[in-house]
């Protein structure tokens, strides 16, 4: 019975107190009536010290009562009173983790409105989560996320090859599975070596069995997973790096960002404002260089990322070096200049961009 009253004292510490909102233990008697539960002052009390004693997230307010008062030398002359639960997280931070869930587009909305829900529980009954403006977007989801985690990180600990299904939207704005050249869904044979995020987003970094080189799988476009535990995966050590030196993942990935090929070095002309673009870009493998032109940022990062941030913000960013990828982004902006420049009602070919 002890143990059952315990429980029932230790909920609604949990369900109705924090820090700013604290119960006497005569609020807790009257809530415990309120929930169907008889208990007197002294069964109350006594569970109270025993889950303070056992319960290191159970805080109150002591006081001392002095021993005239008491009467009796012999008895406990402490007191306690404004009994509350110290949970997992603050209010603050418990917001922050509702916030990052309800962000995460990679996740099917069923999931984050269930994981949202599941972290209100670890606040009190004050908990209110803020609102905020969300991208209500529909869009197709990929059920299999969770799945997907499971599976990927079972097959990199057991060290062993995945076959997986690749999906992309189609005209239709569904997800389709990536077809073979016969038009037939194909399967992907890969080594996994590590999950990685960028943004909101899960990457599997992987090798094709076809490459010697460090392809990415967006999570949230992986399906059909199946493990090949007869099918050792390739060693590290036996793809391309670009500096030579065994491949380090997670340098690797900081100077890739979700993007593969060659890591290069450049130098970028840019306005003080695509200043902070190219550090949230780059992150620390930028440097700024104040030169009589103005800014230029100086990067070792994957070509492709380059180039894509440079075509992304041009005018305001212009490639100096290398010259191979400068005629490249300028080859891209004349293209696009001459099809803008192309009659509107004409149709353009995809091949053309």
């Amino acid at each position: 019975m002890a143990g059952s009253l315990d429980v029932k004292i230790l909920r609604i510490l949990l369900e109705e107190t924090d820090e700013n909102h604290r119960l006497t233990q005569k609020a807790i008697q009257d809530c415990l009536a309120r929930r169907g539960e008889t208990a007197g002052p002294r069964a109350v009390r006594s569970a109270l010290t025993r889950l303070l004693a056992e319960v290191d997230d159970i805080e109150c307010d002591e006081t001392k009562r002095s021993r005239s008062d008491l009467g009796d030398e012999s008895r406990d002359n402490t007191t306690h009173s404004g009994f509350y639960m110290k949970h997992l997280f603050t209010d603050e931070i418990l917001s922050f983790l509702i916030d990052m869930v309800a962000f995460s587009e990679h996740l099917p909305v069923s999931y984050r409105k269930e994981m949202r829900e599941q972290l209100k529980r670890l606040g009190s009954k004050y908990f209110h989560q803020r609102e905020l403006l969300l991208d209500r977007v529909p869009r197709a989801e990929n059920p299999h996320f969770f799945l997907n985690l499971v599976l990927l990180e079972e097959a990199i600990q057991k060290g062993c090859k995945v076959s997986l299904q690749y999906v992309q939207y189609g005209p239709d704005m569904q997800l389709q599975v990536r077809a073979d050249e016969s038009g037939e869904p194909r399967r992907e044979t890969v080594s996994p070596y590590q999950l990685a995020m960028c943004g909101t987003r899960y990457y599997l970094i992987c090798n094709h069995d076809k490459y010697d080189n460090l392809i990415h799988y967006r999570l949230d476009r992986v399906q059909n997973i199946q493990i090949l535990e007869e099918q050792p995966a390739r060693p590290l050590e036996e793809l391309d790096s670009p500096s030579g030196a065994r491949l380090d993942l997670r340098e690797y990935w900081e100077q890739h960002n979700a993007f593969s090929g060659d890591v290069i070095r450049a130098e970028l002309q840019l306005t003080p404002g695509r200043i902070g673009d190219a550090v949230d870009t780059f992150g620390s493998f930028i440097q700024i260089e104040q030169r009589q032109a103005g800014p230029v940022a100086v990067i070792s990062a994957s070509r492709k990322l380059i180039r894509q941030f440079a075509h992304s913000y041009a005018p305001e960013v212009v490639v100096l070096s290398p010259a191979d990828l400068q005629d490249e982004v300028a080859e891209r902006l004349r293209k696009s200049a001459a099809l803008y420049a192309q009659n509107a009602s004409a149709a353009v070919d995809p091949a053309d961009i």
